[in-house]
């Protein structure tokens, strides 16, 4: 009997086994307060599995927006594989989940109220697969790490996603920092952040400095001096398993002196902070409230921060756009008002003190000097009592009071204006209830799920102004940073926006390369789900190469597609680090493609110059368009007379022997620009008197000089025969 029954009992859990794993439950309503969970190796292949078969969508109409649980949250897990730039499995490497609260929004918060916790963990089996259990809806950044490679990272991942890491060998960025006169200037910092990684040095005597362990990729160096003018943030490509050098070259630049003073009293402040920018040098004034700011760098900045303890912070502009660096103001007042404050309390659907809510009080707009954006952002948690204080906030600007607490509806309330010789506005009890949710899914026009695409949402609760009144304005800076959230759809296409509170909001989605954008308005209600499906048009595909005529690496380009035959669509997509690009959503019919690519400061430190380029009748559904771009020089220099004066009343022409090329008037200091397509033929450089009429150049005189349009070309100094 034994041997009949271990058989039958065997391939009873065999069959149970199967059963388990093929029959996938539908998902209940998530609570929102799921923790997240520890995979480890031996379940992260199991998970994976189950995550890859997950169920198909359901076909809903577009005009079904009504609340049901038709799309529930996803609960498999962060998904996917960590591999070498081989394509070998990373057996062992470490995968982590981190989560702020705070992702979802475009919140203006510097602040450490913003830090991550890791939620969830894993290790990597034998095939580099790995698995991360995670509360559904919310966002995460995933890490991998692997012995001997560099980090990488990805943001906005939510539960369902499939996200797949490479990882190189580490990159290094390398260099010298010199002053002008190229003498090493020690003590500079040096702070690079590429993908996954944030490196930083300080230069030593020799002016050099060295960071490893760095992600390959684009990277971003932020160079901040001690006393010398601090250049702009330069984007670099980091070199897998290479050295990138980036040598810098710090200037003068120019000592800001001035005063801040109290603007009812005109008292100077003492210990008030004087900076450059956001990030910039800081200093600090003395008794008098006078201050000192060397090394601003006018080229790349046009205002001043300032702010004091009991004070508003402002900016104090030192000059306009479009004024050149020699207009800057160099010795300035600053004039400082006592701030405003806001209070209040937050409590829950019964009234009781919720304590660690994330509050704000923030504004943002555009404060009518030559249309400056102007922000004040403050941000603290409540205390065990529930309430909140925000002080020195900008009379003047509309604020907003921004609650976050996971579970429950984020809510936003308009601030009221100080009554009449009040400095503080109390809002009382603040009532934080229960969420209501947006679940969606993104397929295109036969029914296939768009992975990894971009969401956005608007809306507010209902009872927004609550204590002011709405205003008439239709755009306000300030909504993009309270009234906004971001997502991206999972493996299955689906998204999901959590913690709402009663409203009416707007669901965005970009179409395929396009500006254009599908919408839905859903409203949500409490405890509640809202179905949202969303389908877009990936019609046909329009892609090639730009390459560069003297193969040289491309610079940042878009592409404009645009219909030659009476097509309603078009697209707009940006080229790739590669010169690769890829339009979709297309009709049939025939394109004129149009690059548009933009010079660094690199570009135009070494002279060389791009302009568009058209090329017609593409047909929808080509994928390999060569897009060959000539690269331009500079043919630059001055002209003078014997007795050295500029040559006023000149022009310079450049001829190829054919035809005129480029020209232009001599400027008054008797210099001039020219621009020519780089090639092998050479050019002949002309300096000719103007027309009696002033309205051009004269019959071309003898050639000066031949040249060649080459990048990095020194200036030509020219002197005009007798």
């Amino acid at each position: 009997m034994r041997t009949v029954l271990l058989p039958l009992l065997a391939a009873l859990l065999l069959a149970g086994a199967w059963f388990w794993w093929s029959f996938e439950p539908e998902p209940t309503a998530p609570t929102g307060r799921q923790p997240g969970g520890t995979a480890t190796a031996a379940t992260a292949a199991d998970a994976a599995g189950m995550a890859d078969r997950g169920s198909a969508a359901g076909s809903t109409p577009d005009s079904e927006r009504t609340a049901s649980t038709s799309l529930p949250a996803a609960t498999s897990p962060i998904h996917g594989t960590v591999t070498t730039a081989a394509g070998v499995p990373c057996v062992g490497a470490q995968v982590t989940a981190e989560r702020s609260g705070l992702d979802e929004y475009s919140f203006l918060d510097r602040s450490t109220l913003r830090a991550r916790e890791v939620v969830a963990t894993a290790a990597t089996d034998s095939q580099g697969r790995y698995a991360l259990v995670v509360e559904p809806g919310r966002h995460h950044l995933v890490r991998a790490r692997a012995a001997g490679l560099a980090a990488a990272a990805r943001g906005s991942c939510v539960a369902g996603a499939r996200v797949d890491f490479v990882l190189q060998p580490a990159a290094v960025l390398a260099g010298v920092v010199t002053d002008e006169l190229r003498r090493a200037v020690p003590g500079t910092r040096i702070v690079v952040q590429s993908g996954g990684s944030r490196g930083e040095a300080i230069t030593g005597s020799d002016g050099a400095y060295r960071i490893a362990d760095l992600t390959p990729g684009e990277a971003n160096v932020d160079v901040q001096p001690e006393r010398l003018a601090a250049p702009r943030d330069a984007d670099v490509t980091l070199l897998a398993g290479g050295v990138t050098v980036h040598d810098v070259v710090l200037l003068e630049g120019t000592t800001i002196v001035g005063r801040v003073l109290d603007a009812t009293t005109r008292q100077g402040i003492a210990g008030a902070e004087v900076g450059e920018g956001l990030r910039g040098r800081v200093v600090h004034t003395d008794g008098e409230g006078a201050f000192v700011l060397p090394g601003f760098a006018p080229r790349h900045n046009l205002s001043v921060r300032v702010a004091a303890d009991g004070y508003a912070p402002t900016d104090v502009l030192l000059r306009r756009r479009g004024e050149s660096v020699e207009q800057t103001v160099v010795r300035v007042e600053a004039l400082l008002v006592r701030g405003y404050a806001v209070r209040g309390r937050v409590v829950d659907a019964h009234g009781a003190p919720m304590a660690t809510v994330y509050v704000a009080a923030a504004a943002a707009d555009h404060d009518g000097v030559d249309g400056w954006f102007r922000s004040d952002w403050r941000s603290q948690r409540t205390g065990a009592d529930g309430r909140f204080h925000h002080s020195q906030l900008v009379p003047g600007m509309r604020h907003e009071v921004v609650l976050v607490r996971r579970g429950l509806g984020t809510a936003v309330f308009a601030v009221p204006a100080p009554a009449a010789g009040k400095d503080e506005v109390d809002l009382g009890d603040l009532r934080l209830g229960p969420a209501g949710e947006i679940a969606g899914i993104v397929t295109d026009e036969l029914g296939a799920p768009l992975v990894g695409h971009e969401i956005d949402l608007h809306g507010h609760n209902t009872d927004r102004w609550r204590f002011a009144a709405k205003p008439a304005d239709e755009y306000r800076a300030v909504d993009g940073y309270v009234a906004a959230r971001h997502a991206r759809t999972d493996g299955e296409g689906r998204f999901r926006f959590v913690d709402l509170a009663p409203g009416a909001y707007v669901v965005r989605c970009q179409r395929l390369s396009s500006h254009d954008q599908e919408t839905a308005a859903v409203e949500v209600a409490a405890e509640r789900t809202a179905d949202v499906r969303m389908t877009l048009f990936r019609g046909l595909e329009l892609g090639g190469r730009v390459v560069l005529r003297d193969g040289s690496a491309v610079p940042k380009c878009y592409c404009s597609i645009d219909p030659e035959d009476g097509q309603t669509t078009a697209a707009d997509v940006e080229v790739k680090g590669d010169g690769t690009f890829v339009a979709a959503g297309l009709q049939r019919g025939n394109y004129k493609v149009t690059v548009y690519p933009y010079a660094s400061d690199s570009d135009a430190a070494a002279g060389r110059v791009f302009r568009s380029a058209e090329f017609a009748q593409v047909a929808a559904g080509t994928r390999a368009l060569v897009c060959d771009l000539p690269v331009f020089g500079l043919v630059r220099g001055s002209v003078r007379t014997q007795n050295l004066a500029p040559a006023l009343g000149w022009f310079v022409v450049l001829h190829d022997g054919e035809r005129e090329v480029e020209s232009s008037a001599i400027g008054p200091n008797g210099q001039f620009v020219l621009t020519a397509m780089r090639d092998a033929r050479p050019l002949r450089l002309h300096v000719v008197p103007l027309r009696a009429d002033g309205t051009g150049p004269a019959a071309l005189t003898e050639a000066v000089l031949t040249v060649d349009a080459a990048v990095g070309q020194p200036p030509h100094e020219l002197v005009l025969p007798r």
